[in-house]
């Protein structure tokens, strides 16, 4: 053998050597290097959405600081039909969902005025700070008596809606759902009205305005259970009708006699 054949030949044997002891400390501190987490991306999405119902975003601390809610009446209008106006500005990044729930409850600021239900569903859609949207909703009141809401009656809302197994609840439901013919309508508003007040105190309301049988047909299909009797009331009256009988009635009686007084006497 050579010398320079022998040189390599040692060269090669102390390089084995010392990648044998070195090998093993190197995968060592590669298997103890920290590895990079894949990102969880559907953890970021669920924090960058929040949902949340109408009574939360106006009672809750935690999603008042996210979103600022108004409840209002409308100018000159009635106190059913598109008569509650609802207004909410995102205050914070990420997206917001804000559900108004069918049969909301709004209990009114003023006594004097009187406690609405909302009529319809909807989601408001917010997607970042400063974001608003305001709708225009239907809705009901749930009394009788009082005064309309207007624009600068404001309102809180209860922890609980009508649902299905309320008279209120059946109707809103067959108005959203089903036919909405009579949605913000006298008709409707007579209906919600006889859950509430009773038939016997909205019969003659109805039945001044000609109005029984459309108000019986949504208490019956919607599934309330309720009529308004004719004998809650004198039957067969229509104020309407009576109007339109006593009007000639009573010209005639005040332009006859004028008429006689000048007629020729011969």
């Amino acid at each position: 053998m050579t010398p320079k054949n022998s040189q390599f030949k040692i060269f090669l044997i102390g390089l084995i050597i010392v990648l044998g002891a070195v090998g093993p400390l190197l995968s060592v501190n590669f298997a103890t290097l920290p590895v990079s987490e894949p990102c969880n991306q559907t953890e970021d999405l669920e924090i960058a959405q929040t949902a949340m119902n109408l009574y939360q975003a106006t009672t809750n601390p935690a999603f008042m600081t996210l979103v600022s809610v108004s409840i209002r009446g409308v100018s000159a209008a009635p106190f059913w039909g598109q008569c509650i106006n609802i207004t909410a500005v995102q205050l914070t990044v990420g997206n917001v969902y804000l559900t108004i729930r069918l049969g909301e409850k709004l209990v009114p600021a003023d006594s004097g005025v009187q406690t609405m239900v909302i009529a319809e569903e909807y989601t408001m859609f917010l997607t970042f700070s400063g974001d608003s949207e305001t709708y225009l909703f239907y809705a009901f009141c749930t009394e009788s008596a009082d005064s309309a809401p207007g624009i600068s009656d404001t309102f809180i809302v209860e922890s609980t809606p009508y649902n299905s197994s309320t008279c209120v609840g059946k109707i809103l439901i067959y108005l959203d759902a089903v036919n909405s013919t009579f949605l913000g309508t006298q008709v409707g508003q007579y209906a919600i009205w006889a859950c509430i007040d009773g038939t016997t105190t909205i019969a003659p309301l109805a039945q001044s305005f000609g109005l029984v049988d459309q108000v019986n047909y949504l208490l019956y299909h919607s599934g309330t259970g309720l009529s308004l009797e004719a004998g809650s009331n004198i039957p067969g009256f229509n104020l309407f009708i009576v109007l339109m009988t006593l009007i000639p009635i009573i010209s005639l009686s005040i332009l006859l006699p004028k008429r006689n007084k000048f007629q020729d006497p011969h």
